[in-house]
């Protein structure tokens, strides 16, 4: 648990935002065809959760702060950066911790920079939080001042002393540092949008490799914030094309972001199908990691091709299932437009040695098809798969399956005693919607 709490973690900052992308029907979930992107923010204190549940730290209990801070000194390093992560979301409960995470911003890159997060998380008006962030920017140490500039992108008040610290810092003459502040910037997108996005285009104009993606995206959100034209996407169709594979995978994860921001089906960003065709491409990249980005992106659009559609049957047999649940995702949120893949995805759902692939599949099936075989096959995996996530994932799939009730409730009833809780509880909440229906 302590590693998936750290992981989950890290993707926050590296994201550079706390929220997810979601499909919300408007009408309830009815599937009428007009959808629109929402943002889905976890829980408060999630991280916090999973790391206290995993030591044994009960976080509502007055000495949690003090057992926490205890873990900072421990030899084993996920603990201490589970600990730097779980501190951050008690926010200022935890400003006894400011001394000693202020002495860990020098420590390795991962745990500097958790410490860098956790500071900004916890800094208030009142506290040493921010001044010791203010100072190591200025430092003489490159690497501390990139570890600064991603904590300021955390910090809550005092604008008009966060972003001229962060503007200085994108002017820095190392990279790093100028990355983690375009970071830095996009966290505080809501308080800075009329305020610095000339400067930040001016910025973007001169800049190139992962700055220029990660401008992209702090940029692009503010576009999108002020109601002007998404401009960036070109930039980031020639990051998909970089040397660096770091920077082509950066790149297919910004398009999937601000392009959930677009209500799909309504209208799409500005060079949506240049971005999708260039996609499409990165899924034929040498590295894994850019291929993984580029299908994370591609489940945000409809916009798939035929060619697309090809690729992705050509992913179906990927030897990693991960990769396969994936492509089979992004194909079901194209519906009937990825009706060539149906043979493809038949074959898949019913012999992929892979329990989440058969689900994923038999979903996509339905979405592109919506014939009773699908349902009564999707039913048959929540009874009979053992993986309980992959039995939560089955119910899930059945919430919009309102023409077969005759075939999924008998199995959700099944499935409210089911051994898992969380699969009771989404079967429970499956049928309440199904209810619904007339």
């Amino acid at each position: 648990m302590r590693t998936i709490a750290c992981i989950a973690a890290l993707f926050v900052w590296i994201d550079g935002s706390s929220q997810a992308m979601a499909i919300a029907p408007e009408d309830g979930g009815r599937g009428n065809g007009v959808e629109e992107m929402v943002k889905v923010t976890p829980p408060e204190g999630i991280l916090k959760q999973l790391f206290c549940a995993d030591v044994g730290v009960d976080p509502a209990c007055s000495d949690a702060v003090p057992r926490l801070i205890r873990l900072l000194r421990s030899p084993d390093r996920d603990t201490r950066l589970g600990a730097m992560f779980a501190l951050g979301e008690f926010h200022q409960e935890a400003e006894s911790a400011i001394p000693l995470l202020a002495r860990c911003l020098g420590q390795d890159q991962g745990l500097g920079e958790a410490a860098a997060q956790a500071l900004g998380q916890i800094s208030t008006q009142s506290n040493e939080a921010l001044p010791i962030l203010l100072k190591a920017a200025n430092s003489q140490d490159a690497p501390l001042r990139a570890r600064a500039a991603l904590g300021l992108g955390f910090v809550r008040h005092n604008p008009d002393v966060v972003l001229p610290a962060l503007l200085r810092c994108l002017r820095d003459s190392d990279t790093s540092v100028q990355v983690n502040a375009a970071r830095g910037l996009y966290n505080l997108h809501h308080t800075t949008t009329g305020r610095v996005l000339p400067r930040l285009e001016r910025a973007l104009a001169r800049s190139s490799g992962m700055l220029k993606v990660e401008l992209s995206r702090t940029v692009g959100i503010l576009q999108i914030l002020a109601h002007k034209r998404l401009e960036v996407v070109p930039n980031l169709i020639q990051g998909l094309k970089d040397k660096d594979p770091c920077v082509r995978s950066r790149a297919a994860q910004v398009l999937g972001n601000l392009s959930g921001y677009y209500v799909v089906g309504i209208r799409d960003f500005p060079h949506a199908a240049e971005a999708v065709d260039a996609l499409v491409e990165a899924l034929g990249d040498r590295d894994e990691n850019v291929r993984r980005s580029a299908l994370d992106a591609l489940s945000y659009t409809r916009r798939i091709s035929d060619r697309g559609v090809r690729v992705l049957i050509d992913v179906l047999k990927d030897p990693d299932p991960d990769i396969r649940t994936l492509a089979a995702g992004v194909l079901e949120r194209n519906g009937p437009k990825a009706k060539g893949a149906v043979p493809a995805l038949k074959e898949v759902a019913r012999n992929d040695p892979d329990e989440m692939v058969r689900v994923q599949s038999a979903s996509a099936l339905w979405e592109i098809e919506h014939r009773p075989e699908w349902a009564n096959l999707i039913a048959q995996h929540l009874l009979k798969c053992v993986d309980p996530y992959v039995r939560y994932c089955a119910a899930f799939s059945m919430r919009n399956m309102e023409s077969q009730k005759g075939i999924v409730v008998p199995a959700l009833k099944q499935a409210l005693r089911d051994s898992d809780e969380l699969v009771r509880e989404i079967a429970k909440s499956t049928l309440e919607q199904l209810e619904s229906f007339p």
